[in-house]
């Protein structure tokens, strides 16, 4: 009998630290929020004599924000596994200092690499790069190990 290939259940969610190196995979979670916001700005000028304005092109942002929550932890194995990425995460928030400790030398920002299956990709189809603007981690009150923590993003 041949043997079944088995599909996971949610696409593989990368999160890797340009700077260091430092990567997360996140397997097992379901959505709590998912928004992709693309803003274009154009300068708008009316001119006389044209019902039209002059639009001229500024720049395009894109903002995501993603919440999700892993309620599956079945053991303190993977209860510390689950930190240790939570861990990860909150490292990737700074950037990395040359020799010399203060905030006049940074030698490389907190970008990250992002990739989710074909929800979050760069436009050539490989990781896109990202700022990550903030990341909050809130446990559930009465909060253990064990219980369904919430991460965002």
């Amino acid at each position: 009998m041949a043997e079944e290939a088995t599909i996971p259940t949610n696409p593989k969610l990368t999160i890797k630290h340009v700077a260091t190196g430092l990567k997360v995979e996140i397997l097992d979670y379901f959505f709590t929020e998912f928004q992709d916001n693309i803003d274009t700005k154009y300068n708008s000028v009316s001119a006389y004599g044209r019902m039209d304005p002059l639009v001229n092109y500024q720049g395009t942002t894109r903002k995501i924000s993603l919440g999700i929550d892993t309620d599956h932890l079945d053991s303190q194995d993977d209860a510390a596994g689950f930190f240790e990425v939570i861990s990860k995460l909150q490292r990737m928030q700074y950037p990395v200092y040359e020799k010399g400790g203060n905030a006049l030398t940074i030698s490389r920002p907190p970008l990250v690499m992002v990739s989710l299956a074909n929800i979050i990709r760069g436009g050539n189809g490989g990781p896109l790069l990202c700022a990550m603007t903030g990341f909050s981690f809130t446990p559930n009150t009465g909060f253990t190990p064990l219980d369904s923590p919430y991460v965002r993003f």
